[in-house]
């Protein structure tokens, strides 16, 4: 039987918390977003449904200010919470980690290695890019819907939904990004756990989080793979490993290399 161990699990604690905070200042900007176009689009509306392309300038300027205080909000927000948020799934996952390793009696002592170290960084790097990428995507979105209706003459009530259903788009986003980012980092540290105390390989395991979960994940569950390389997806025609790919709720359990049966291979 092949050895391993526990794998690390997504602290449903640290996504819960990052996905309010994150969820939460997409709504502040979707009500700011609203409050600040209907006043001006009520105020300009007769002229927009006459055809008056006069007032494409002003909103588009009205858009161009809001949407720079929301990139500097979500640029702030990004600064204060990626690294908060890689260090507590450090924890986490070194936690489960170690104690999984206890119980099958090995005692190990983590330390802040280099490539634990680098593996936070980048974590931080692509936790603040899709950050500050969410107001960047409305920003286009929203400018489109309200430049397109001034052009055909639509009312305030159409805007208004328009811009409504875009804005329910990024809410939608920041949750996929909370969940996604807490299970990637959380898959990341732990093969940097494994390797810096010499464990290699681990046993893929499969976890829906979808309806229609990835059969080829589906197939590697249970394969045992090398932790630095992943497994072959034929769906996406390179190596992956557990959590790397968009929605992927997959993790690993570590085999212990000291108590691998003799001639046994991935």
């Amino acid at each position: 039987m092949t050895p391993f161990v526990r794998g690390a699990l997504p602290s449903s604690a640290v996504k819960a918390e990052y996905q309010k905070a994150l969820v939460s200042l997409v709504d502040e900007m979707r009500d700011s977003i609203l409050r600040h176009l209907r006043a001006r689009y009520r105020a300009r509306e007769v002229e927009i449904i006459g055809m008056d392309a006069s007032p494409a300038r002003e909103l588009e300027e009205l858009l161009r200010r809001l949407f720079r205080g929301w990139d500097r909000k979500f640029e702030e927000f990004a600064a204060l919470r990626s690294l908060a948020f890689a260090r507590r799934v450090k924890k986490s996952a070194t936690s489960q980690l170690y104690n999984s390793l206890r119980e099958a009696g090995l005692t190990v002592a983590f330390k802040n290695s280099r490539r634990v170290n680098n593996m936070i960084q980048a974590i931080v790097a692509e936790n603040v890019g899709l950050i500050r990428s969410i107001p960047q995507r409305l920003k286009n979105d929203v400018r489109e819907v309200v430049m397109r209706s001034v052009q055909s003459g639509r009312d305030m009530g159409f805007v208004m939904e328009e811009v409504e259903d875009r804005c329910k788009v990024s809410r939608n986003r920041a949750v996929t990004i909370a969940r996604d980012q807490t299970n990637k980092a959380t898959e990341a540290i732990s093969r940097a756990r494994c390797e810096e105390i010499g464990i290699t390989e681990g046993i893929w395991m499969h976890r829906s989080g979808s309806k229609v979960p990835r059969s080829t994940h589906k197939a590697m569950n249970g394969k045992r793979f090398k932790l630095a390389d992943g497994i072959y997806d034929s769906a996406v025609g390179f190596e992956v490993k557990p959590g790397e790919l968009i929605n992927c709720h997959c993790t690993f359990r570590p085999v212990l290399p000291d108590l691998a049966a003799p001639g046994e291979k991935a």
